[in-house]
């Protein structure tokens, strides 16, 4: 059994980053992973020492599992810097979760212009640590929209259509820099892995009906691989290939690429066109943006010459 700790930097300031965790009306438009809603009518709130905090997720695809019902009971209230809470679980969750209760405590601390969260939760069983992570960083991604992120050197994932997803990211270095930097085999091997892991493999033949593999190991010694196939490649403009995540050979998705410059800056685009909406809602709730995140800021210091 571990506690899982994760810190996250929202571009607004503590009151507002308190409100949305504390208002019932906001808590409705960001709480859950992307995918599932918290229903308005499910949200109430007594917030106080010994009072309570319910709420209701529900999938928005059917099929998906049930988000099912939280009841969270306030341990420690501090206005606009610390919630703690813990939530007794019934015989069913506490199986699934491998504990009878679940503590949370959320820290939020000043940094420049914007918050600090600190959140750490558990108990949980090794086996669910990495969903509860997932969950959190794809709400967060909902957070950052209702907090009105939207631009900066911070990357944006949102749903679009049935079945896409818009990923965009503004670089601080011209579009042929970053275009460079994202076909090189030898810039790949150092921004596309991000924190997760190690590259043991890039493959890049790059031209139109080429085709490109990656592959890396996690720290935790799993290989993930991708491949696809060039479909056009407009030099510091535009590249669209289709991606396969290997273990998924049957959800292949068509991603398009759009480098746009404007005063030596570039903004990225990428359209994520998937094979399905369950295959879309799988990516959005898997926790995407943080990896991106971390790929993007090393890929910016490829652009910039930060590093070789």
């Amino acid at each position: 059994m571990r506690t899982m700790h994760m810190e996250r930097v929202f571009d607004a300031p503590r009151a507002l980053v308190w409100k949305a965790f504390t208002d019932p009306d906001q808590v409705a438009e960001w709480f859950g992973p992307i995918g599932y809603s918290v229903p308005r009518e499910s949200v109430s709130m007594d917030l106080r020492v010994g009072g309570f905090q319910k709420l209701t997720m529900v999938p928005n695809d059917p099929s998906m599992p049930s988000g099912g019902e939280s009841c969270g009971i306030f341990d420690e209230l501090v206005d606009e810097e610390l919630i703690v809470t813990h939530e007794d679980l019934d015989d069913e969750m506490a199986a699934i979760f491998g504990t009878k209760r679940i503590t949370m405590k959320i820290e939020l601390r000043d940094e420049g212009a914007g918050t600090r969260l600190v959140l750490t939760q558990g108990p949980y069983s090794d086996d669910f640590l990495d969903n509860v992570n997932a969950g959190w960083s794809s709400a967060f991604t909902k957070l950052d929209r209702l907090l009105g992120v939207t631009s900066a050197n911070k990357v944006v994932v949102t749903a679009r259509g049935a079945q896409s997803i818009l990923i965009q990211r503004e670089f601080d270095a011209p579009a042929a820099a970053v275009y460079e930097a994202w076909t090189q085999p030898e810039s790949v091997r150092q921004w596309w892995p991000g924190e997760r892991g190690t590259i043991t493999s890039v493959e890049n033949d790059l031209r139109v009906g080429g085709s490109w593999r990656y592959v890396m190991e996690t720290h935790g010694g799993q290989e993930v691989a991708f491949h696809g196939e060039f479909q056009e490649l407009v030099p510091n403009e535009r590249v669209v290939s289709t991606e396969i995540y290997e273990p998924f050979p049957d959800s292949p998705s068509l991603n398009t690429l759009t480098l746009t410059e404007k005063d030596g800056r570039t903004a990225l685009t990428i359209l994520v066109e998937c094979a399905s909406p369950e295959a879309r809602d799988a990516q959005l709730g898997s926790g995407m943006e943080v990896g991106i995140e971390e790929g993007f800021d090393i890929l910016e210091q490829l652009a910039t010459g930060a590093v070789a």
